[in-house]
């Protein structure tokens, strides 16, 4: 099959056609083909390469799963009539091509997302008898109370052995994820941005695409964000934080990756400063160059009453370049620690020296002020002054 050629700048589909969204998705997959395919292994690009050779039906079906929410779906559940072919025939293809897992090992919380109360109830009723319990409890009384009788991941026949529903998996989500990294830069931007921008909720300036304009420029850089991505997630999703260290990469070269990485290890020392791992706490924010990092270092050890501890940590941290947030959060602390370890106090920052110009603008003869020529104006600058502890 021909391949189609690459655009120069990406555009959004037309609304008005019923698979504008698989035009999107290909205006995605042929961008990263074209300008990321170096970021690519065999692998993935064999299978995007794939993905672009399949029939429209599945290519179509496929997009709309990428699209929603999680890589797991009832098949009972799809109508999607723009594909022009029954569902069934195309995810009979797409099993049959390793697009989907036709029979994927399902947890408790997979099976109650996916089935109803009044699915669930019949199967469930002996197992809540048994442990003395209703059957009218609520769907979500009755997760929580089997959540220790059945913790272990099953194939739906195992769950529902008399149910006509089929549950399918998407396989290569986390390739579709990096894609869509690699196409935006970042994974707050979804799928649907394309249609914001269509509608004209969005707006984008037009810029030039370099080789040099690109987010990632290696491999391990998309790996590194997307492992960060990860931690982020599972703090979100009530991971403890000891578990979560762990997975932090190391420290990056690239700028950009840095200060997500200084964030995320903020995030995670609040994380584990709430979950009581003090210890735990102290250790990530010492690793993160983040001003709020370094301040919340600091009080806890103030809170721990390691006040020479914090004290040797905030005089190196005074020789280095603060910014004025930071240092007027420095002298604070230094101000309560010194009484604390004998030391005297830090000499008091000055005033800074506020100079101050005055630009007097002609009355226009009509009209408001907005509406005269633009006129070179310098506002208010200031000189600002540090100080050392003696």
């Amino acid at each position: 099959m021909a391949r189609a050629q690459f655009p120069e700048q990406p555009s959004s589909a037309d609304l008005s056609n019923p698979l504008y969204y698989l035009e999107n998705m290909e205006t995605v997959v042929r961008w990263v083909l074209s300008h990321h395919r170096d970021l690519l292994d065999k692998v993935e690009t064999g299978r995007l390469e794939a993905f672009m050779d399949l029939a429209i039906p599945e290519r179509a079906l496929l997009t709309r799963l990428i699209m929603r929410t999680g890589d797991l779906f009832r098949a009972d559940k799809l109508a999607y009539p723009e594909l022009g072919s029954p569902l069934p025939a195309v995810l009979a293809r797409l099993n049959a091509d390793d697009w989907l897992d036709p029979a994927p090992e399902l947890a408790l919380d997979d099976l109650f997302r996916l089935f109803t109360l009044a699915e669930l109830r019949p199967v469930f009723a002996p197992a809540l008898e048994r442990l003395g319990l209703p059957r009218t409890l609520s769907k979500a009384a009755m997760r929580l109370a089997l959540a220790d009788v059945h913790d272990e991941p099953k194939p739906l026949s195992d769950w529902l052995p008399d149910t006509g529903a089929e549950v399918v998996r998407l396989r290569y989500m986390a390739l579709f994820d990096r894609v869509r990294l690699m196409f935006f830069g970042n994974l707050r931007q979804t799928w649907s941005d394309f249609v914001l921008v269509e509608l004209g909720y969005q707006q984008y300036e037009q810029v030039p695409f370099s080789p040099e304009s690109r987010a990632f420029s290696r491999r391990d850089q998309v790996d590194c964000y997307l492992l960060m991505q990860a931690c982020r997630d599972a703090l979100e999703e009530g991971w403890p934080a000891a578990e979560v260290w762990p997975r932090v990469p190391g420290p990056v070269d690239n700028p950009w990756l840095a200060s997500r990485r200084d964030r995320l290890l903020l995030e995670l020392g609040r994380h584990a400063d709430r979950q009581g791992d003090r210890e735990l706490a102290l250790a990530v924010w010492a690793q993160s160059n983040h001003r709020e990092a370094r301040l919340k270092q600091l009080r806890l050890l103030e809170r721990m009453k390691r006040f020479p501890e914090a004290w040797e940590i905030a005089r190196r941290w005074q020789e280095t370049d603060l910014g004025d947030a930071e240092q007027q959060g420095l002298d604070r602390i230094l101000k309560r620690l010194a009484p604390k370890v004998g030391e005297p106090r830090p000499t008091p920052i000055p005033a800074p020296e506020i100079v101050e110009r005055s630009v007097l603008l002609p009355r226009p003869l009509s009209g408001s002020v907005e509406g005269l020529p633009p006129r070179t104006w310098t506002g208010p600058t200031h000189r600002r002054s540090t100080s050392r502890i003696p």
